[in-house]
């Protein structure tokens, strides 16, 4: 469940709690208190279930504006579907790639930047007439391959 439905549950059982309050009050309804009781101690579960939620929500919209793009959705969207949990999921995996102790490392994200123009630069030379010049490839596959060795041996150097 995410933060937005934990809230919309926290509502419905504050509103729930409050008319049971007010009977309780106004009439001395007995039962009316232990609902109340009830529905108080509900929300006391449910406000620790959306603080795991929202501080997970906030790392992973905070990682995506980190990456520099702006994703927005609504809720239903982001609650029900698979394509929003495979993007999440996507993302994350994307985001623990790149980071190091929740920052973008610089490293990282040129390498693997310079990996996927290497990639591209070998469509290219293969599968359609467009040459790139061996220069350039040569070029991409050295900084990836410092860019990505030199993380993987400070990766390896901290333990």
């Amino acid at each position: 469940m995410n933060a937005h439905e934990q809230f919309e549950n926290i509502k419905e059982l504050w509103n729930e709690f409050d008319e049971n309050h007010t009977k309780f009050n106004d009439k001395g309804t007995k039962a009316a208190a232990s609902r109340a009781r009830k529905a108080i101690g509900e929300i006391k579960k449910l406000i620790t279930e959306y603080r795991k939620a929202s501080v997970e929500e906030s790392k992973w919209y905070g990682a995506v504006a980190q990456l520099g793009e702006r994703h927005t959705c609504t809720v239903d969207v982001a609650s029900s579907s698979l394509v929003s949990s495979t993007w999440r999921y996507k993302m994350s995996f994307l985001l623990n790639m790149l980071s190091d102790d929740a920052k973008i490392s610089s490293k990282r994200f040129i390498g693997f930047s310079s990996f996927i123009m290497l990639i591209a630069s070998w469509i290219a030379n293969t599968f359609f007439e467009f040459q790139v010049k061996d220069q350039i490839v040569e070029c991409f596959m050295y900084i990836t391959v410092v860019g990505l060795g030199v993380t993987a041996a400070e990766k390896f150097s901290k333990k």
